[in-house]
């Protein structure tokens, strides 16, 4: 499978859809050919949220976004026991928490839509509507904003911008580096810098950061280049970016320190999580797996998730 079709995904043919207020600027919804994932229902009412059996404000929460399930699945940490799921989504693709411990989920549609939950809770307490597909996002620990990656699609434009939510709601920003035409993963560090990978012209890797403080991207040219952008991540010390297959790249500016291979079934890397400098949470998406690998070692998955998911594609923890 081409690797931009695994990133665009499915999605229903869409109609240009205006961003209110923020610059004027339009977007269109990303047609979805040669997508491998599969369709997914229309989300139910928001009041549809099942009851998760945890006291779950005492403890570390695995939170998986199981596209093919519409659905976000949720497991204790370390244990992996199956808590319960969120629901009522037409297609949860990323997940991203904040120091607070609440998750943000970006639901994949025409008029996708950003909830937030609190740390165990079932239903969301906070709606963002501004975004058609929202695809990966990440918090900024510094200041609570949200960065979502958006992607502008039509016959004529390909562009991948990011939408910055000033602590989480009002109206976004938008910011754009016009090197890309496809934005996949983003991640902030710990000073507030972010870093988002993608496609540039031709299909080829593009990496590039944008400073904290700052309305303009600097390009980065990676010692080492994955063969494909996918899911971006801090670490604590080092950025971390994935490749589509079954690498991580432990990444310091433009230096590759590190590759991380993680032995797994289908080599489908999607979303990945590193808890602590000892482990990284990685899923297998079309083999229906997650797995918690030694960190920066790699190798063979110390424990997993094998049942019960389908095409999950993001992950994070919650405490």
């Amino acid at each position: 499978m081409n690797h931009r079709s695994a990133i665009l995904l499915i999605a229903p043919l869409a109609a240009a859809l205006t961003l209110p207020s923020c610059g004027g600027s339009n977007f269109v919804g990303t047609p979805g050919a040669n997508s491998a994932l599969p369709a997914t229902p229309t989300g139910a009412h928001r009041s549809a949220h099942s009851w998760m059996k945890t006291a779950g404000h005492f403890q570390k929460l695995l939170y998986i976004a199981d596209s093919g399930s519409a659905t976000v699945k949720v497991y204790t940490y370390p244990g992996l026991a199956y808590t319960g799921e969120l629901t009522g989504f037409v297609q949860p693709l990323f997940d991203c928490a904040d120091n607070s411990g609440n998750v943000w989920i970006s639901d994949y549609g025409p008029s996708g839509t950003l909830y937030e939950y609190a740390h165990g809770g079932t239903t969301p307490i906070n709606e963002l509507t501004d975004l058609p597909y929202p695809y990966a996002c990440a918090v900024n620990r510094q200041n609570g904003n949200l960065a979502v990656a958006i992607n502008v699609e039509t016959a004529s434009t390909h562009l991948g911008e990011v939408a910055v939510y000033h602590n989480g709601s009002g109206r976004p920003s938008i910011y754009s580096d016009n090197n890309f035409t496809l934005n996949s993963g983003l991640a902030y560090d710990n000073s507030g810098n972010l870093f988002v990978d993608g496609f540039a012209a031709g299909d080829v890797f593009h990496y590039a950061e944008l400073p904290t403080g700052s309305s303009t991207f600097t390009d980065i040219t990676l010692s080492t280049t994955p063969n494909s952008p996918g899911t971006v991540a801090w670490d604590g010390q080092y950025i971390d970016v994935a490749d589509l297959t079954n690498t991580i790249y432990q990444t310091q500016g433009a230096s590759v320190m590190k590759t991380i291979t993680l032995k797994l079934k289908q080599d489908t890397l999607r979303g990945f999580f590193v808890p602590s400098a000892k482990q990284v949470i990685a899923l297998d998406a079309y083999a229906n797996v997650a797995g918690v690998f030694h960190y920066p070692l790699g190798g063979s998955p110390k424990a997993r998730i094998k049942s019960g998911l389908n095409t999950p594609w993001d992950v994070v923890i919650s405490k």
